[in-house]
C-alpha cells in the first residue's frame, strides 16, 4: 500500500547529538546512511535540511556542493528549508548579498536539490534580526541587495531554462 503523501526526512536534532542546534552539515556520512536506510524500507520520499546561517554562512562554495553530493548520493531530492542569511559587520548589506551570491547558486543549481525555502523574509517578522530580505510587509516595500539579487538570478537561470528548452 502506497502512501498517498510523500514523507521528508528533516534532521535539525538528531545529528546535533540531541544539543538542540539544527543539522549539522559535517555529520552528513550519518544522515546519508539514515536516509537510505529509510528509503529502502519506502519510509521516506526526501531529505530535508535547514539553511540556518549559523549552520552556513563560513561555508565554502565547494564545501557546500560536496556536502549537497553526498546528500545526494541517496537518489532522494534534497529540500533546503529554512535559509536564512544575517547581515552583520560593518557593511552589513554586502556580507548579506556575499553570502547570497557565493551559496544560493551552489544550492539552486544542484541536481539533487528539488526546493529552496526562504526562511522569513520581512522584517520584523522573522525569528533572525538580520536576515531580513525586504523592509515591509506592502507590494514594493524596499528590498535588501540580496533580495534584489536573487530575484535577478532566479529571473535569469529561468530565462536562460527556456531559451533552452525552445
Amino acid at each position: 500500500l502506497r502512501r498517498q503523501r510523500q514523507m521528508c526526512i528533516r534532521d535539525s536534532d538528531g545529528s546535533s547529538g540531541g544539543t538542540g542546534k539544527t543539522f549539522d552539515w559535517s555529520l552528513l556520512e550519518s544522515s546519508g546512511e539514515l536516509a537510505n536506510i529509510l528509503k529502502n524500507k519506502d519510509l521516506i520520499d526526501a531529505i530535508g535540511v535547514q539553511g540556518h546561517s549559523f549552520t552556513i554562512e563560513k561555508m565554502t562554495p565547494n564545501q557546500m556542493k560536496f556536502s549537497l553530493d553526498q546528500l545526494g548520493a541517496t537518489d532522494l531530492p534534497i529540500y533546503i528549508s529554512e535559509l536564512d542569511i544575517d547581515a552583520e559587520g560593518t557593511n552589513a548589506e554586502n556580507t548579506q548579498l556575499t553570502r547570497y551570491q557565493n551559496l544560493f547558486p551552489v544550492m539552486w543549481e544542484h541536481p539533487d536539490v528539488a526546493g529552496i525555502t526562504l526562511w522569513g523574509y520581512v522584517k520584523d517578522h522573522m525569528w533572525r534580526e538580520t536576515a531580513y530580505l525586504v523592509h515591509g510587509e506592502n507590494i514594493g516595500a524596499n528590498e535588501r541587495p540580496a533580495m534584489e539579487w536573487i530575484k535577478a538570478y532566479v529571473n535569469k537561470k529561468k530565462s536562460n531554462l527556456e531559451l533552452e528548452q525552445e
